[in-house]
């Protein structure tokens, strides 16, 4: 009759496979956390032009938001207005992110259709989102309201 090998488990060996679990593991929450809201797959408004989303040189990389993160982190010299259709689509809308920042985003007219998350003030930041007349804000995943919020009625649609 034949014997089953058993295979013995070594005190070194539980060692090694915890300390190989932890480092990995702590890798995982690491690099989690640097890519939450990276400013390396951003374009950053900067108002530079006008109030214009669709202007390229309004955003630093110049160029329009297109399946990147758009944030929004400045009031002047002048803050984002929507008035028609964006010619793309950003991943998220972050307005006012970080401690100290204050961040604007007005919309009159037009849709907007965001592939994942609209943000108001994160992380410390402060945000302010103003939807009126036919403006359509649609969010593929939520809408996040940070702070203290004031929501007074109006006409615009907000849909997540």
């Amino acid at each position: 009759m034949t014997q089953p090998i058993r295979n013995l488990t070594t005190r070194a060996s539980l060692s090694a496979t915890a300390s190989h679990n932890v480092r990995w593991f702590a890798g995982m929450i690491a690099g989690a956390a640097a890519l939450g809201f990276s400013a390396a797959n951003a374009q950053e408004w900067n108002g530079s032009v006008s109030s214009n989303w669709n202007e390229p040189n309004n955003w630093t990389p110049a160029a329009v938001p297109n399946n990147v993160n758009a944030r929004i982190n400045i009031l002047t010299p002048n803050y984002p207005v929507v008035t028609s259709n964006l010619l793309f689509n950003p991943n998220d809308i972050i307005v006012g992110i970080g401690a100290g920042s204050d961040g604007r985003y007005d919309q009159t007219d037009g849709q907007v259709n965001v592939n994942s998350w609209v943000y108001t003030g994160v992380e410390g930041g402060n945000g302010v989102l103003n939807l009126t007349g036919n403006a359509r804000l649609i969010a593929g995943g939520r809408f996040y309201l940070g702070g203290s919020r004031n929501v007074v009625g109006g006409t615009g649609v907000a849909i997540a």
